[in-house]
């Protein structure tokens, strides 16, 4: 729907206009009462996710990712010194290779886990920081007297009206109202 410039401010649908024939020629609906009813809206998504809201928390996962690059280096150095007592006749090269094996396969299990926990920690951050950014915009909505163009903008995709009153409307942001975890 298209917004008129006339002074009684609505919305109409501007594909119908060379179109008698479709169901929405001459559909209207005022301004005011779109955005009373979208705001309404918005209202009741927020008023039913306010029983389910969970406390945002963050994860230990950057401890656990530290002590991974501790054991990292301290392998690392261990592997070194293994080096360093081959090369200055300590041991021979047999026991040098088989320790150097084990050592290289407890570094390549270290690299791995703390591949995978790196990765485990890059999602927990997103999800905490989607589930930050939903908080804002809900406390912004709950706060609010009316819908306002910048918070319309943020939430709204598109608003479809039809014949029968019924309105749909397309959030931009689909799983905002899904309950937080």
């Amino acid at each position: 729907m298209s917004r008129s410039s006339s002074k009684n401010k609505y919305y109409y649908c501007r594909f119908s206009e060379p179109d008698e024939t479709l169901s929405c020629h001459g559909l209207r609906i005022q301004t005011e009462q779109l955005e009373k009813i979208i705001f309404d809206v918005l209202k009741k998504h927020i008023d039913l996710m306010s029983d389910n809201e969970k406390a945002i928390c963050k994860t230990g996962a950057t401890s656990v990712t530290s002590e991974c690059e501790e054991q990292i280096s301290a392998l690392q150095e261990e592997k070194m010194r293994l080096y360093e007592r081959y090369v200055g006749g300590e041991i021979d090269a047999a026991q040098y290779s088989a320790e150097k094996s084990n050592l290289d396969a407890v570094l390549l299990k270290t690299k791995s886990a703390h591949a995978a926990l790196t990765a485990e920690a890059k999602q927990a951050q997103e999800k905490h920081d989607e589930q930050v950014q939903r908080q804002s915009i809900i406390r912004e909505v709950r706060d609010a007297d009316a819908i306002t163009p910048a918070l319309a903008d943020e939430l709204i995709d598109k608003v479809y009206v039809f014949p029968d009153s019924t309105i749909k409307i397309a959030f931009s942001m689909p799983n905002l109202f899904e309950a937080l975890v």
